[in-house]
């Protein structure tokens, strides 16, 4: 493979079906505005939906319309997570995205927790929302205690490819006093700086939440609805070794209440 080549992987789980793989289409519709990625679809010996053992015309035709020309169906008889390993040890993938499957709990899906708690690639889970016709405003949600200079570099990294984006950050405080939003207020200046001198639009803003109990999520949509947000990135900062990455309740929370389609990061 070109490794200039943008590459997205689809898993789809058991329930998956052909219909699922059109709205696959849709949702991809607004990056092939910027990248015209190479898409490859990938299917479990759990997935007996014969519909999916290749790509019939009436899909083709829809991924064509979306400028997807460039696709084609990986099923095997394995688990899907070992089929996903295999195909990212092998291509080194961008993007996976997932999100086909809802779980009656309104939960995230086990299999798609443990695709983003493992994947050392960007991972998009749409959660069957819908995307916005373009993508333009992102949200970063960060905590300025932690290495927000490394997380800023590699968001920006993982959005360099889509180009002529606006980069929201928002940093949560709880019920802080004058001292710690001082201190945090001097960290956004730093990032402020940092941020100027890459070619990449940008607001960075704190809140200060003084209302007690309120939900970290719940704020979090409160600003995507503000700025009118099209993607949320959250960087995956729980370390357990060099290897090995868990979600924490409040990302997984995001995940499954937001608006729109969530994209996590290593």
């Amino acid at each position: 493979m070109n490794s200039a080549t943008y590459h997205i992987a689809i898993p789809l789980p058991g329930k998956t079906t052909v219909e699922k793989v059109e709205l696959a289409a849709l949702y991809l519709k607004p990056l092939t505005n910027r990248i015209n990625p190479v898409i490859t679809f990938l299917a479990g010996g759990d997935n007996q939906n014969p519909g999916l053992n290749m790509l019939d015309e009436s899909v083709n035709a829809i991924l064509e319309s979306c400028g997807l020309n460039d696709t084609k169906m990986i099923k095997r008889d394995q688990p899907l997570e070992k089929i996903l390993d295999d195909f990212c040890f092998e291509y080194k993938p961008n993007l996976i995205i997932l999100g086909f499957e809802e779980t009656e709990t309104k939960k995230l899906n086990e299999i798609d927790q443990r695709i983003i708690e493992n994947a050392k690639i960007p991972v998009m889970n749409i959660k069957g929302k819908n995307l916005n016709e373009k993508i333009r405003n992102v949200i970063l949600p960060v905590a300025l205690t932690d290495d927000y200079d490394m997380i800023i570099r590699k968001a920006i990294k993982v959005l360099k490819p889509f180009r002529n984006l606006n980069l929201h950050l928002v940093s949560v405080l709880f019920a802080a006093d004058a001292f710690t939003v001082n201190k945090a207020t001097q960290q956004l200046s730093v990032i402020n700086n940092f941020l100027e001198q890459s070619d990449i639009k940008y607001t960075a803003e704190i809140i200060n939440c003084l209302t007690p109990g309120e939900n970290k999520s719940d704020i979090v949509s409160d600003h995507i609805k503000r700025v009118n947000g099209d993607l949320i990135m959250l960087f995956k900062n729980q370390l357990i070794s060099s290897e090995e990455f868990i979600l924490s309740n409040k990302m997984r929370e995001i995940i499954v209440k937001s608006s729109i389609p969530v994209l996590s990061f290593t």
